[in-house]
């Protein structure tokens, strides 16, 4: 279920002087926002007119992973992704691809934690990768789109 809202960020200007004080405003920035039960992050697009995005990028450092509820598995990452979410405001429109790439970092019931490098193309399923991660390590991810050959390039990269 996905609950959308819209918001207005408004700065005021105050202006002081001999005369009473007034206050101006000027809309800077529209946000929207949507509700999800399982991931949380930023969303840019549905908003951008005539914008079109062909690379996204990061780096972090890998979280320690600790269970929160005895006996129970647990799983999460951090990650990057291009494409997805909503095309128009009212999420009305969803975009169906979406290229995404990150570190998942989960622990299983016996509380032993799972730290792993990972990418997806939706609807594929997701694939991990053989490149060794662990708490504390600082990791790079970069998805780029080469425009004239239409190809997708997905780097993963351990740079500690």
């Amino acid at each position: 279920m996905r609950l959308a809202v819209c918001a207005l960020v408004v700065v005021l200007l105050g202006v002081s002087g001999a005369s009473s004080p007034s206050v101006s405003a000027r809309t800077i920035a529209v946000v929207s926002a949507n509700q999800s039960f399982n991931w949380a992050g930023y969303v840019q697009g549905a908003l951008e007119k005539n914008t079109t995005f062909h690379s996204i990028s990061a780096a972090w450092i890998v979280p320690t992973a600790t269970p929160h509820r005895s006996g129970e598995a647990e799983y999460s990452s951090s990650w990057i992704g291009i494409g997805g979410g909503c095309v128009d405001a009212a999420c009305s429109i969803t975009d169906d691809t979406l290229i995404q790439a990150g570190i998942g970092h989960d622990i299983d019931a016996a509380g032993k934690a799972d730290y792993y490098a990972w990418w997806e193309t939706i609807p594929a399923p997701l694939v991990r990768t053989t490149l060794p991660v662990r708490p504390g390590d600082r990791v790079a991810v970069k998805i780029s789109e080469d425009r004239l050959a239409e190809i997708w390039t997905i780097e993963i990269a351990n740079r500690s």
